[in-house]
């Protein structure tokens, strides 16, 4: 029998959430937290946030164990939970691992030490300079506005990419958004120029 509970495309979040904990309020409580503030730590999450709660599906961690490891194994501390569920993820640990942690008050794992690894990994996990594709678009059409004539020759596709290959975005984790945005803010580009 499968441990997943999520099969269902079309489910919603309040039966998302139903089915994950059974009731559980530290769970139920735990989860509200990874859909509010798990796209911000997670910034590699395609599912802003949603991708760790499927991804304690897969592994099993349902019921009372959402907040097991939250409680017991991180302290509280949500990033970590969130590292953990992403370290079974990456194999930085196995999903026994970390099952026989939650059911054991953390035995087995050393969380900061794995903390670490996660962060290699994923070097926009839990990083506050990252800035998202929206906030950088938005800058960057304030930018133009402002002074069109900063960036003579440039489109604001040409400023996104060279913002990406800085430091603001993994480009392959947001390629295709990107190619949206370039082709949403093209006209733009051609409004701003023909105004000059």
């Amino acid at each position: 029998m499968s441990k997943e509970r999520l099969k269902d495309p079309g489910i919603s979040l309040e039966m998302m959430v139903q089915k994950m904990t059974n009731g559980h309020p530290g769970s139920i409580v735990l989860l509200a937290k990874i859909i509010n503030e798990g796209g911000q730590i997670d910034q590699d999450d395609a599912f802003i946030g949603l991708g760790t709660i499927l991804l304690m599906d897969m592994f099993g961690i349902h019921d009372n164990k959402p907040y097991y490891l939250y409680h017991d194994v991180c302290g509280n501390d949500l990033v970590k939970t969130i590292g953990m569920v992403r370290a079974c993820q990456l194999g930085i640990i196995s999903e026994k691992v970390l099952l026989h942690a939650i059911d054991n008050h953390g035995e087995g794992l050393d969380v900061e030490e794995i903390m670490i690894k996660v962060k290699e990994t994923l070097p926009n996990f839990d990083n506050p300079k990252k800035q998202s594709l929206h906030e950088m678009v938005a800058a960057l059409k304030e930018m133009l506005n402002d002074d069109p004539d900063t960036y003579p020759d440039k489109t604001i596709g040409e400023l996104i990419d060279n913002s990406i290959k800085g430091t603001f975005l993994d480009p392959s984790t947001y390629e295709r958004e990107v190619e949206l945005t370039i082709e949403k803010t093209t006209s733009d580009d051609e409004v701003l120029k023909s105004n000059k």
